[in-house]
């Protein structure tokens, strides 16, 4: 539980603290590059990202995805290989559910570890593909569980790149909310960011069904 709280809140917002953007997110490695999944609590991102690393994809992050802009381009770091899934969606993994075990002080959630065979882990840092932007999960498919995390984005009329710049915001790790100049620092970083570029929403019926994610 201390290694949880370490890792999933204490360092996140430590590294935003000196800069650097955190997202609450998930992320596998591609051919093509770094394929990340951010939105809300209970939205699918640990799940797509475990049934792409079944497809042999590595996994590079999990809840917290570390970004850095450098030339012209985002890098995705890989932090650590433990997914975390909930008991619901285990019948999803195959064979795999059996690689699992419970996860310590969250009932009804598990635990899938990206070193273990036949997945993988990343261990260097991938240039980003694509950055999905997950809508929060219908209630009448799962009310388990209220979202929590990044904030339901709006999801009638076109989307455009100020929609991105808000729920990349949402989604990002603040060291203290209250600070208005280091928010408005990360503003300005992320208006001024290639990943939003990147971006790209998928529904809750297409985070409840695909194994990969649709390249548009």
């Amino acid at each position: 539980m201390l290694r949880r709280l370490l890792i999933d809140h204490m360092i996140p917002r430590a590294l935003a603290t000196r800069g650097d953007l955190v997202l609450h997110a998930s992320a596998v490695a591609t051919p093509r590059g770094a394929v990340v999944f951010a939105g809300p609590g209970g939205a699918g991102k640990s799940t797509l990202a475990a049934r792409m690393a079944l497809r042999g994809h590595p996994v590079m992050a999990d809840d917290t995805v570390r970004l850095e802009d450098r030339a012209g381009r985002t890098w995705v770091h890989p932090t650590h290989a433990l997914l975390r899934i909930r008991d619901p969606v285990l019948p999803l993994l195959g064979e795999a559910a059996a690689l699992t075990r419970p996860l310590e002080g969250e009932p009804g959630r598990r635990v899938l570890d990206a070193r273990s065979s036949p997945l993988r882990f990343a261990s260097k840092a991938v240039p980003l593909r694509r950055l999905f932007l997950l809508d929060a999960p219908d209630p009448a498919l799962d009310a388990t569980e209220p979202a929590k995390g990044c904030p339901r984005p709006g999801r009638n009329g076109r989307r455009g790149r100020r929609d991105a710049l808000v729920a990349v915001l949402d989604c990002a790790f603040r060291a203290d909310p209250w600070d208005i100049e280091a928010f408005r620092r990360l503003v300005d970083r992320v208006a001024l960011s290639p990943l939003l570029d990147r971006v790209r929403w998928i529904s809750p019926s297409d985070n409840r069904h695909e194994t990969r994610p649709p390249d548009r």
